[in-house]
């Protein structure tokens, strides 16, 4: 999941517009669903329309992006989305974690290590004059992307589907709209924001499709 799926997504970053890359990652959820069909595991109707729909909701905010770059980055980005995808997958169906804290320590160390042996295969320099602005987006990283959303990530794939657990990835490019709104000042077209109304509706979709367990009666 880290080596593969950040690996791959932080590669192919450098190389082609982040536009192609929220849309590859916006397709994770369906690669989800193949892969568990391996395992027997049937998406309901409700869900796969769901996916269906916020996907088609970020492939209209992409749209005039332009589908190019380079083919290493994109073998890259759909290396990672598939890496990520595969991994979420065997952690619900073989390869458990050890419990709490530790496992999802564990996973990210192994990632660490997989990432580090990929870099000193390619001869990159570990000793760089690093900017102090550097530093501070490892830190956010370290405490936002890391301790906090990748540890309340894998919680989510231990109680619930993997295609609820992934919906982040439809979520996401509407986070980056608000965010570029907000902060960077941005101007936003009435398209895209009726493309984050159809995101929106793809993610109520799947949640509103989680059946809830019946009650038990009373004797």
């Amino acid at each position: 999941m880290l080596g593969g799926g950040m690996g791959g997504v932080s590669y192919a970053e450098q190389t082609i517009p982040s536009g192609i890359v929220v849309a590859f990652i916006a397709v994770m959820p369906l690669i989800l669903v193949v892969f568990n069909l391996a395992f027997g595991v049937r998406p309901k109707r409700v869900e796969l329309l769901a996916v269906l729909v916020g996907l088609g909701g970020v492939l209209m905010l992409t749209r005039g992006t332009g589908f190019h770059g380079s083919p290493a980055g994109l073998f890259a980005v759909m290396l990672g989305t598939t890496g990520w995808a595969l991994g979420s997958v065997l952690a619900q169906r073989g390869f458990a974690l050890a419990p709490g804290p530790t496992g999802f320590a564990t996973e990210m160390l192994s990632g660490g290590v997989v990432l580090l042996v990929i870099s000193a295969l390619r001869g990159e320099p570990w000793l760089w004059d690093v900017p102090a602005g550097a530093w501070l987006a490892w830190l956010y990283l370290v405490v936002f992307g890391s301790l906090i959303a990748f540890s309340a990530y894998m919680q989510l794939l231990a109680r619930t589907s993997a295609s609820l657990a992934t919906s982040y990835a439809l979520v996401n490019p509407v986070v980056a709209l608000i965010l570029g709104v907000t902060v960077g000042g941005e101007m936003v077209s009435g398209w895209e924001w009726l493309s984050s109304a159809v995101i929106m509706t793809g993610v109520i979709l799947l949640f509103a499709g989680r059946r809830r367990p019946p009650m038990p009666r009373d004797p």
